[in-house]
């Protein structure tokens, strides 16, 4: 499959890289490892997915060397595309906030010390597009069943929440402390809808069930 990519070098957390184009593309933002993987052909995991409007901004989750690739998923056509990084913006501080309380995170479970950035967090919720696309692409009729399964998840439980959140993203919602405490909850729904999603992947694929232990 034919693609575009961008060296980005090393980029600090909190950057962000914007990303222009002339038509609706796949975007990936990837570290050295997934970007030699995807390149290969092999597994990999990136941020970002289907991108219908442009400019598209995703922010660097972690300070390391990074690349963006851009591609039409194997189908023909014209792109334009151009990438730049810009300065992550913070607010002015006005008082120390608990973590859980901060606008800009969303605190999982905060006992486990794992932080998420409500840009990064619906970022990959989206990405799940983009994925099961690659799978339904590459395994073709092995994955009838598979597609029976996604395409109810992705239109009925991801699409609404990804469309509803992308809009109000756009509005500077995730500015906002009340907005991301809604996205926090609706995200937690979210959650617990897709572990049942992964439950009837494992069923159907005859594995253990690992998703509680995570």
């Amino acid at each position: 499959m034919k693609f575009s990519y961008y060296d980005l070098g090393n980029l600090d957390k909190g950057k962000i890289v914007e990303v222009q184009l002339s038509v609706a593309a796949n975007v990936r933002l990837m570290d050295s490892s997934n970007y030699s993987r995807y390149k290969s052909g092999k597994k990999h995991q990136y941020y970002g997915g289907y991108v219908t409007k442009s400019p598209y901004k995703i922010i660097v989750p972690s300070s390391k060397h990074w690349y963006v690739t851009i591609d039409l998923g194997g189908y023909s056509g014209r792109l334009r595309h151009s990438v730049r990084i810009l300065d992550g913006v913070l607010p002015i501080a006005k008082q120390q906030l608990p973590l859980a309380e901060e606008p800009n995170l969303y605190v999982g479970n905060i006992a486990s010390g794992k932080e998420y950035d409500v840009f990064i967090s619906h970022t990959s919720v989206y990405s799940m597009f983009g994925i099961t696309r690659d799978i339904l692409k590459s395994k073709g009729r092995q994955a009838q069943q598979f597609t029976k399964i996604a395409i109810i998840v992705l239109n009925q439980i991801i699409r609404p929440f990804t469309t509803k959140w992308h809009e109000k993203k756009l509005k500077g919602a995730f500015n906002l402390p009340e907005e991301c405490k809604v996205f926090r909850n609706e995200l937690s729904v979210l959650q617990n809808q897709l572990k049942c999603y992964s439950r009837l992947l494992a069923d159907l694929s005859k594995v253990e069930d690992l998703t509680d232990m995570l």
